[in-house]
C-alpha cells in the first residue's frame, strides 16, 4: 500500500479542483462529446456507404446498443468512478492484465478524437471557401488554429471550458432541430419510411451493420464524464444522470437526424440536383438502395445542399456554422476527459509521472494539456497528409479506429459490470442489471465490431462486402496497437508493478466531493489479483 500512495504522488503538488462541475456541466459534457451535428453531418456518409438509404435504422440499433451499454455504466459508477476512467473501472472489474490491455484501446478513442475534429473543420472551412468564396486556404491552417483555440481554454480550467460546451451545445442541438424540420416539410408527402427497414441497404443486415458502426462513431463520449469525477459534486450521482439522460436524449434526435437526412437528399425536387430524387412509394431495393449509397456517399460536402434546400443561399453558411459550433464543442470535451486519464496515468505513474502535475494558478493539468493539443496536431497532419486521400476520405480511417477502441472498452465495461457484481458485491447482485442487461449490450456491439474490421466473415449469410481503402487499414492498425499494448504492459509489469497496483487501487484515495462516506461505494481490485 505504501507503493500505491507514493505512486499517486499528489502531496506535493495542487490538485483539481473538487466539486467544480455540476450536473449541467457533466450533462453537456456528454453531449458536445457526442457532438449532434458532427454526428449526423460526418457519419451519416459513412454509414450510407455501405447502408444506403437505411440511415434511420443504423441509428435506432446504434441507440440501443448505447443506452444497453450506459446502463452498465450506471451501475459501474456506483462503485469505481476516478479521474483513471476506463483503465480503473476495467482493472477493477476485469483484473490487471484483461484490464490494462483492453483499456489501452482508448487510446485507439478519445486521445485522436479531437484530431478528427480539427482535420474535419480545416477540411470543411478550406472547401466552404474554395467553393462559396472564391478563395483557396490549405486546411492546416485552420486545423492548427484549432488545436490552439482548444488547448487554450481547456488550459484555463474546467469552468471556463464546461461552461464554453453548455453554451455550444444549446446552439448546436437547436440549429439542428430545426434544420431537420424544414427539410422533412419540403419532402411532404414522399416520406422515406424506408430508412428504418433493412432493405433500404443495398445488402440489407450486412450494409445495416456497418451504418451501425458509423452510427456509435456519433454516440462516443456518453460516457465521458467519468473522468471528471474528481472535479464533479456528488459524482456518483450526477454522473449516472448524465450519462443515462445524455444518450437516450440524443439517441433519439440521431434517430431523427439520420430521417431527415434521407429525406432532405432524396425527397425534395432539386432542379440543382435532379438526379438525387427518389419515389419512396415505389422503393426498389436493388437500384433504389445502390443509387442511395453510390450518390450520397460519394457527395462532396452534402450537408451544404440540404442547407441550401432548407433555408436558400445562406443555408451553406448555417452549416458551416454548425459545423464548426460543433466541432470546437467536441474538442473540447475530448480534451478534457483523456487529459484527465493522461493525468490520472501519470499520478500512478504508468505513464511519465510529469503528467501528473497540476497548475496551481488554474488547477488544470497543464503537462497532460500541452500534451494532448500536440497529439492532436501530428495526428491530423498524418491523416490528412499520409493516406494518400483528401481529409474528409482521411477521417473515415480515423472514424473507425475510434469507434472500434470504444466498442472494445464498452464491451469491456459490460462485462466488468458482472466481475463487479459477481465477484466484489455478491449480496447486491440483481440478475436483470448485472446479468442480463450487460449480455444483452455485448451481443449488440459485436455485430458492428466484426463488420468494421472483418467484412467478409458476413459471408456466411450472403451479406459480406469489401472495406475500402483507407478503411481497409483499420484492422492491421488496430492489431498493431494491440500489440504494443502488450509489450507496454509487461514492461509496466516488470519495472513499475506499483503503477498498476496504484491504478487498481485508486478508489481507496481519489477524494470525491458531495458524496456520503460509504466504503461499499468504492470498489478496488483484490490484492490477489495485483
Amino acid at each position: 500500500m505504501a507503493d500505491a500512495h507514493a505512486a499517486a504522488g499528489t502531496a506535493e503538488q495542487p490538485k483539481l479542483i473538487g466539486g467544480a462541475v455540476g450536473l449541467a456541466g457533466l450533462l453537456f459534457q456528454s453531449i458536445t462529446h457526442m457532438a449532434p451535428a458532427a454526428g449526423i453531418i460526418f457519419s451519416v456518409q459513412y454509414m450510407a456507404s455501405q447502408g444506403g438509404a437505411s440511415l434511420g435504422l443504423g441509428f435506432i440499433l446504434a441507440t440501443i446498443a448505447c443506452t444497453l451499454t450506459a446502463l452498465c455504466l450506471k451501475e459501474v459508477v456506483q462503485k469505481v468512478r476516478s479521474a483513471g476512467g476506463w483503465f480503473v473501472v476495467n482493472m477493477v472489474g476485469l483484473g490487471s492484465t484483461a484490464g490494462f490491455l483492453t483499456s489501452w484501446l482508448y487510446m485507439l478513442y478519445d486521445p485522436i478524437n479531437p484530431a478528427g475534429a480539427e482535420l474535419l473543420w480545416g477540411a470543411y472551412v478550406s472547401s466552404f471557401l474554395a467553393k462559396y468564396v472564391g478563395i483557396n486556404v490549405p486546411w492546416p491552417i485552420f486545423t492548427i488554429l484549432m488545436a490552439v483555440v482548444v488547448t487554450y481554454l481547456i488550459y484555463l480550467g474546467v469552468r471556463p471550458s464546461i461552461e464554453a460546451t453548455i453554451a455550444l451545445g444549446v446552439i448546436e442541438l437547436g440549429l439542428m432541430v430545426i434544420l431537420g424540420v424544414v427539410l422533412i416539410a419540403k419532402a411532404g408527402p414522399n416520406q422515406p419510411l424506408v430508412s428504418l427497414l433493412p432493405t433500404a441497404s443495398p445488402t440489407s443486415w450486412g450494409g445495416v451493420s456497418f451504418a451501425m458502426v458509423f452510427g456509435i462513431l456519433a454516440f462516443l463520449g456518453f460516457e465521458s464524464v467519468v473522468p471528471l469525477a474528481e472535479e464533479s459534486h456528488n459524482p456518483r450521482r450526477t454522473l449516472t444522470i448524465a450519462i443515462l439522460v445524455s444518450t437516450i436524449a440524443i439517441g433519439l434526435y440521431y434517430c431523427f437526424g439520420g430521417y431527415f437526412t434521407v429525406a432532405g437528399w432524396a425527397g425534395i425536387h432539386d432542379p440543382n440536383f435532379p438526379n438525387s430524387y427518389i419515389d419512396f412509394s415505389h422503393w426498389d431495393q436493388a437500384t433504389d438502395a445502390k443509387k442511395f449509397a453510390d450518390d450520397f456517399s460519394g457527395a462532396d460536402t452534402p450537408f451544404y445542399t440540404l442547407g441550401a434546400r432548407a433555408f436558400g443561399a445562406i443555408g451553406p453558411l448555417i452549416v458551416l456554422l454548425l459545423v464548426s459550433n460543433s466541432l470546437f464543442a467536441v474538442a473540447i470535451s475530448c480534451s478534457n476527459s483523456c487529459t484527465r486519464i493522461f493525468y490520472a496515468l501519470g499520478r500512478a505513474g504508468a505513464f511519465p509521472r510529469g503528467l501528473g502535475h497540476v497548475n496551481e494558478r488554474t488547477r488544470t493539468p497543464d503537462r497532460a494539456i500541452f500534451l494532448m493539443g500536440a497529439i492532436s496536431v501530428i495526428a491530423a497532419l498524418v491523416f490528412g497528409y499520409g493516406l494518400g486521400v483528401d481529409p474528409l476520405t482521411a477521417f473515415g480511417l480515423l472514424g473507425l479506429l475510434l469507434t472500434v477502441g470504444a466498442i472494445v472498452i464498452y464491451i469491456m465495461a459490460n462485462l466488468s459490470v458482472i466481475s463487479i457484481y459477481g465477484r466484489l458485491y455478491r449480496d447486491e447482485f440483481n440478475v436483470l442489471n448485472h446479468l442480463i442487461i450487460p449480455i444483452l449490450a455485448v451481443l449488440f456491439m459485436l455485430p458492428p465490431l466484426v463488420a468494421s474490421l472483418f467484412p467478409r466473415v458476413l459471408d456466411v449469410i450472403g451479406m459480406g462486402f469489401d472495406n475500402q481503402y483507407p478503411v481497409s487499414l483499420g484492422l492491421p492498425i488496430t492489431v498493431i496497437w494491440a500489440v504494443i499494448g502488450v509489450g507496454y504492459y509487461l514492461w509496466l509489469r516488470a519495472k513499475r508493478p506499483q503503477a498498476l497496483r496504484a491504478l487498481a487501487t485508486e478508489m481507496e484515495r481519489v477524494e470525491l466531493v458531495g458524496e456520503e462516506a460509504d466504503p461499499r461505494a468504492r470498489a478496488i481490485a483484490p490484492t490477489t489479483e495485483l
